[in-house]
């Protein structure tokens, strides 16, 4: 819950000192943001609900010092799952899969506070990693945010600069350092005094890989943005972790349709990370979750996120970030996709429709076809991504009569290949 209700008429200044600052983004009537804004950049469209609020009592234009940050770190008892560190676990190599990656920046005309801030970067994204951990509990599961980690076991934090006056401008130098992989999210301590909190996020309620907040190809990685007013805010139960609820936007909360859901991207049903009193319309409900439950995730896990959702229930048939890519215990696809080719007879330099079947769980696969005469390759089309189903494509046979092999490999969004199906094609 990040503030109370800010009406139309708050004034100017009070607007400011929230950070409801809008400038760099637009409404596009009809847009494939729907009603939420869209990032006035270059390229795809990139969507966002617009930024939130600064809790009661914090104006983001005040600058804080490093003195302050340290005075405004929890006691390490309070971190529930690392009582004595406040590191991130790490999985894997650190890198390899879809990862969050912590960013540090700063911008042209203020001095970089790299080496001070690091260390509690490190205990803000463990916040947020516990707030995943004791959130999947509640419903009996295990959560982590795969964060990007170096060699060492510790969290990667890039060092960055880029401009923080208006949010198109933060995304345009974002985008200009490569900081794009559709396999990431950036999840950005922006050291300036603008906004509170933004992420991007798509209302897109289809299962799957392929959701557009689950990393698909073609969608740029999604960027969360914190400016340091808001920094490290897990403590406060009033509040809870502003980087958990704009990290948690970016996985793809909360729908428009959910059973709880605002008018603006977030939730009424109470004490929430994500809920609060978003706007004209908006009515809390706090008598729903006790004020405790302000720094975990989906009061009632109904509308955004359950690790063990009823089957027949909004999250069992819409989205569940539970289910994010970038979480380590979601469940994942682990299956190939099944290909079979068809056997066909053509006669020399005559046109032949080649036909293939893929399936995946997924609803759709990247397929490669081939022929093959013995082990040299004569043909190849793809790669190309389809849904399930049956296809053909048409081939114009060699003037010579000869026995080949037609073949097909087709590769899922999480990257399971299948085996190289092969059948007979006879040019007589």
């Amino acid at each position: 819950m990040l503030a109370s209700t800010v009406h139309a008429g708050s004034s100017r200044d009070s607007l400011a000192s929230l950070g409801l600052v809008h400038a760099g983004l637009k409404r596009v009537a009809g847009g494939p943001c729907g009603l939420l804004y869209q990032v006035d950049v270059a390229g795809p469209a990139r969507c966002t609900h617009g930024p939130d609020p600064a809790p009661p009592g914090v104006d983001v234009r005040e600058r804080r010092s490093i003195a302050e940050f340290r005075a405004s770190l929890p006691p390490r008892a309070l971190f529930g799952v690392s009582p004595t560190t406040a590191r991130v676990p790490c999985f894997g190599d650190g890198k390899e899969g879809p990862r969050v990656q912590a960013v540090y920046a700063h911008p042209p005309d203020t001095p970089s506070r790299y080496v001070d801030v690091v260390p509690f970067i490190k205990t803000w994204a463990a916040e947020v990693d516990e707030t995943y951990v004791r959130s999947a509990a509640e419903t009996g599961g295990t959560r982590h945010v795969r964060f990007v980690t170096t060699s060492e076991c510790e969290l990667s934090i890039l060092n960055v600069v880029a401009r923080a006056d208006t949010i198109d401008h933060t995304f345009e130098d974002l985008q200009s350092l490569n900081l794009t992989r559709s396999d990431r999210k950036y999840l950005v301590w922006m050291d300036a005094n603008q906004i509170c909190g933004i992420g991007e996020s798509y209302d897109d309620a289809k299962l799957g890989p392929l959701n557009m907040n689950n990393g698909p190809r073609g969608i740029s990685g999604m960027t969360a943005r914190i400016d340091e007013g808001c920094w490290g805010d897990y403590s406060n139960l009033a509040r809870g972790s502003t980087e958990a609820h704009e990290l948690t936007h970016t996985l793809g909360a909360v729908l428009s349709d959910a059973p709880n859901a605002t008018r603006y991207g977030h939730c009424d049903d109470g004490y929430d990370v994500m809920c609060y009193g978003d706007g004209p319309g908006t009515h809390l409900r706090l008598d729903v979750c006790p004020l405790a439950h302000q720094q975990l995730l989906d009061c009632g896990h109904d509308d955004y996120f359950s690790t063990k959702p009823p089957l027949d229930g909004f999250l069992g048939t819409h989205w569940n970030t539970a289910n994010s890519r970038f979480l380590e215990g979601a469940v994942l696809d682990t299956a190939a996709p099944v290909v079979q080719t068809s056997p066909a007879k053509v006669q020399r330099s005559r046109n032949v429709k080649l036909r293939f079947h893929v399936s995946d769980d997924s609803g759709t696969a990247s397929v490669i076809l081939t022929v093959f005469r013995g082990r040299k390759l004569v043909k190849q089309w793809g790669a190309e991504d389809v849904l399930n189903g049956d296809y053909r494509v048409t081939w114009k046979a060699p003037a010579k009569a000869q026995l080949l092999d037609f073949c097909a490999v087709a590769r899922d969004p999480f990257g399971n290949k299948s085996a190289n199906a092969c059948a007979p094609l006879k040019v007589t």
